[in-house]
């Protein structure tokens, strides 16, 4: 990979640490729709998933002594699906994936298929959530625009004990995650 002739600040690993601790924790008053899109985006791009609708995802769940199962101790039942369209990304030439979300449940950690049933049920989408299914009408998880998720980020971070920067965001955070 080529590197970037652009060098942006990034988290320590014990700043990204202390973020994802607070993010993970369910007891945290972390913006909801932050938390839902850094779950999921932990797992794919975020240029797909911004754009996400909720027509894109469907529900898979593994039939017993299925084959595609990674390990058979696996805490999950089924899981949500977001199947990204390809968007204008002109930055990347990556494939859109499809973006696994288990629906786990495990105390004191929120998982993204978990923490998105919950939304459904009693957050931000349950309103929305309730016309899908009474007409099909779709809807955009993420309705905002990116300076509006940076800001909220930057609001985890504080909640975290850890001092915002300028031109430090979410995006970092994925990279010094998966990097």
């Amino acid at each position: 990979r080529k590197p970037s002739a652009v060098k942006q600040p990034r988290h320590s690993e014990e700043e990204a640490a202390a973020i994802i601790h607070t993010l993970w924790d369910p007891q945290k008053a972390v913006d909801p729709q932050l938390r839902l899109l850094l779950l999921i985006a932990f797992e794919a791009r975020f240029t797909p998933i911004l754009q996400a609708t909720r027509q894109d995802l469907i529900e898979w769940k593994p039939v017993q002594n299925d084959p595609t199962r990674l390990l058979e101790e696996e805490a999950w039942e089924s899981y949500w699906v977001l199947l990204p369209k390809d968007v204008d990304d002109t930055q990347s030439n990556k494939r859109r994936a499809p973006i696994m979300l288990p629906r786990w449940s495990n105390p004191g950690r929120l998982y993204a298929g978990q923490y998105l049933e919950q939304l459904w049920h009693s957050g931000f989408l349950s309103s929305l959530e309730a016309r899908y299914l009474e007409d099909r009408t779709d809807y955009r998880f993420f309705p905002h625009d990116e300076t509006w998720y940076t800001a909220r980020f930057h609001e985890l971070e504080e909640l975290a004990g850890v001092s915002p920067v300028r031109g430090r965001g979410f995006r970092g955070l994925r990279r010094r995650v998966t990097d």
